[in-house]
Formats: structure tokens, sequence, C-alpha cells
């Protein structure tokens, strides 16, 4: 974060699910979404020392590729109940 800006805790998700949806929805129609979720992530995460974003732009970067990964996990019935072992549930709440 820039010098003289003050962070303002937990204010940053709203803005960061608002712009990563809007991310999400423009790449979407996108032959290669996997790779473009990937690629969103992994500048999201290299500009984070070099350049600040305003609005929460460089989380929701990085906030593309997770949306994807539950899009996906929805559209496979991932997350239906049942589907899953109770191990695999706790597993992914501890990650």
């Amino acid at each position: 974060m820039p010098e003289g800006v003050i962070a303002l805790g937990a204010i940053w998700c709203p803005r960061t699910l608002f712009w990563g949806k809007i991310l999400l929805a423009s790449i979407n129609e996108a032959k290669w979404l996997g790779i473009l979720a990937i690629v969103l992530f992994i500048v999201g995460v290299q500009t984070k020392n070099t350049i600040w974003l305003p609005l929460s732009i460089q989380p929701a970067l990085c906030a593309v590729l997770f949306m994807f990964a539950g899009q996906k996990a929805r559209e496979a019935s991932l997350v239906d109940k049942g589907v899953l072992p109770p191990a695999l549930w706790i597993c992914a709440l501890m990650t």
C-alpha cells in the first residue's frame, strides 16, 4: 500500500467480489478460460509490490481464479449434498 494510504479493514471484500464477478463474466466467453484465470491471478500477485490499483482491483484479479474453481465445482455438481465424502469437506474447509 502506498505511503499515506490508510487501510480500512474488510471493506475491500465487497469491492473485490464486485470486480471479480465482472472480470469472471468478461472472460467466461473465452476459449482458454482456465488459462486466463491463472494469468489474472499471476498479474494480481506480481503487481502488488510494484503498482497500487485502487478499488481492490488487485485482490479481484486473484479472486477470479477461486471464483472460476467454484464455478467449475458447481457445474460438476461437486457441491451437492452427499457427492463428496465428509473427509474431503473437512480438508476443503481447512484449506
